[in-house]
């Protein structure tokens, strides 16, 4: 596992050079020229979105730590044990680790209007487990109403 910021800036420049080698590949059609560039971003960004699951940390005193991962991989908590995380290919695939003995709340929080139901629950101590939603809010309390895009949005919120 390595930094999720590590993750971002090597997709980054992975889309960034696929860009312009398709640019430079097509740049005698200029219909196809306009748009490679932007199909080598959605390309990189793609990639990111779905080979990447993120890793929410947390210890006892609320501090996250956010990892990137891509392969299997083991690790080792505080009070010795281990665990193994093993990525799954699709978007928005997180992991939360409880890094302590305390346990800790995760629930869904949804704006507007959707078939989905919010759910919840409660990891114990030294346990981790594996969410179809990313961590929107860490130990905060999530505002009453946020813009979406579409008719809905749903965020997830970690506190104690």
């Amino acid at each position: 596992m390595f930094s999720i910021v590590t993750f971002q800036i090597i997709f980054g420049v992975i889309a960034v050079i696929l860009a312009v080698s398709l640019f430079v590949l097509f740049r005698k059609n200029i219909k196809l020229r306009k748009g490679a560039g932007v199909v080598g971003l959605l390309i990189g960004a793609a990639g990111y979105l779905f080979l990447v699951n993120h890793v929410y940390i947390v210890t006892d005193d609320n501090q996250v730590q956010q990892f990137g991962l891509i392969k299997s991989s083991d690790f080792e908590l505080v009070n010795g044990s281990t665990i193994r995380l093993v990525p799954e290919y699709k978007m928005d695939k997180s992991w939360l680790v409880n890094n302590g003995k305390l346990p800790m709340t995760f629930e869904t929080v949804i704006y507007g209007t959707t078939s989905k139901n919010p759910y919840g629950f409660e990891l114990a101590g030294y346990q981790s487990i594996g969410l179809d939603n990313a961590v929107d809010y860490m130990f905060q309390t999530p505002p009453n109403s946020v813009k979406t895009k579409g008719k809905s949005a749903t965020k997830g919120w970690l506190h104690r």
